[in-house]
């Protein structure tokens, strides 16, 4: 996110801050639960929810927007704004995105945010290495065998210290506990499906 801080910070401290409407949005939903149900727009659906980020000197201040929005509502948003009539079933049926401006307020000032949130490496350097191996065997009442066996190994070298090694480590800790529950879940389908082959 270092990045795209430096890009929105170089927008605000422009001449186009003043017309300007930044969109930052997330192109998946990084496997965490949701108990909202995608809506079914068309024959494709949507996906699980994302995290959207409207940045603009219009933007209404301190509001969450609780609009059903998807990818399509950025482009409606621009039709929109620019009087074209959107063509694509998706961008007819999106919502426009304009709930979450006021065009009407006094402009919002640049909030110049850090670029180096991570921050530069101290000089302590930590490494973390965490491995995970599991392996299952499955025979049916044939001769059919089957094994899966894998090793997942993550190792993270030259960390600041802080809050960036609880979020590191918790990663390799969660990263760990999906192998193990992911070949837990896939050893119970391999058994049902090798088990079911010969009944």
């Amino acid at each position: 996110m270092d990045y795209v801080t430096y890009l929105v910070n170089q927008i605000m401290q422009s001449k186009y801050w003043k017309s300007t409407a930044i969109v930052i949005t997330w192109d998946d939903y990084g496997g965490f639960y949701d108990q909202v149900p995608p809506p079914q727009a068309d024959q494709y659906g949507e996906g699980f929810r994302v995290p959207t980020l409207v940045i603009s000197p219009w933007a209404k201040l301190h509001f969450i927007d609780n609009t059903t929005y998807e990818f399509a509502s950025m482009i409606k948003l621009a039709d929109t704004l620019f009087s074209i009539a959107p063509t694509a079933p998706r961008v007819v049926a999106a919502n426009d995105m304009m709930n979450s401006f006021n065009f009407t307020q006094v402009p919002l000032a640049p909030l110049i945010e850090p670029d180096d949130v991570v921050g530069p490496v101290n000089v302590t350097t930590i490494t973390t290495t965490a491995t995970v191996t599991h392996t299952t065997t499955v025979t049916n009442r044939s001769t059919t065998t089957l094994t899966l066996s894998s090793t997942v190994t993550t190792t993270v070298n030259s960390l600041s210290t802080g809050g960036t090694l609880a979020v590191v480590v918790g990663a390799v800790v969660v990263a760990s506990v999906a192998v193990i529950v992911g070949y837990q879940w896939g050893q119970r389908r391999a058994r049902k499906a090798l088990l079911g082959a010969t009944r």
